[in-house]
């Protein structure tokens, strides 16, 4: 009996902490976890095709009394990819792209759920491309700048504890160079809108 009495209290416990009412949050901190997908290209009788690519960022969200969140990131992209013309030019490269974001949103409170649609400004710091074969590694060093949109859902649950997941688009106009030869280093214009998703976990107070 008194076993279950004390589970019944522990359940009880837990449903309160968890789908309490909410208090008004102020800060976030919370991380994104995904893979996303870039455009393969193409110049000439060269391909780049994308595999692989996944992204860590960290952001910190700072919300009003109205439930305007604005927003500040960082992160790392590790981006994989294959160069190829199929005769002489093929080769598998990696590159670690440093991503700033800045953005605002609205927040919509449900229950214990939160959800949200805003825009935001990536800004990325190009990293070096790093050859797998008998190629010289690509020196960037280039910033780039987009234009996303955003969508997501969180659950609070024990008050403080951020889960959910993040859906966005950006479009971005750049160039990225790759080996043509061993001495024929070209650059190939991808412009478009990419999407990704993300799970999120973090925190709130």
């Amino acid at each position: 009996m008194k076993f279950l009495f004390k589970t019944l209290v522990a359940c009880v416990s837990v449903f309160l902490l968890t789908f309490s009412p909410i208090q008004a949050q102020r800060f976030s901190a919370v991380v994104n976890i995904s893979d996303f997908n870039i455009d393969n290209t193409s110049s000439g009788n060269t391909n780049i095709d994308y595999a692989g690519s996944t992204s860590l960022l960290l952001n910190a969200r700072y919300f009003t009394k109205k439930n305007w969140a604005f927003r500040a990131g960082v992160g790392l992209d590790n981006i994989n990819y294959t160069v190829g013309d199929g005769i002489t030019t093929d080769y598998d490269a990696r590159r670690r792209d440093l991503t700033g974001v800045f953005g605002i949103e609205k927040h919509f409170k449900v229950a214990f759920l939160d959800f949200y649609p805003g825009v935001f400004i990536p800004i990325t710091v190009v990293g070096e491309d790093v050859i797998q074969q008998n190629f010289d590694n690509i020196q960037n060093g280039n910033t780039r700048a987009g234009l996303g949109v955003v969508g997501g859902v969180n659950a609070r649950l024990f008050k403080i504890l951020l889960v959910g997941v993040e859906f966005d688009a950006t479009f971005d106009d750049f160039k990225t160079g790759f080996w043509e030869g061993v001495n024929e280093l070209s650059f190939a214009p991808i412009s478009g809108v990419n999407y990704n998703t993300s799970f999120t976990v973090g925190v709130t107070f």
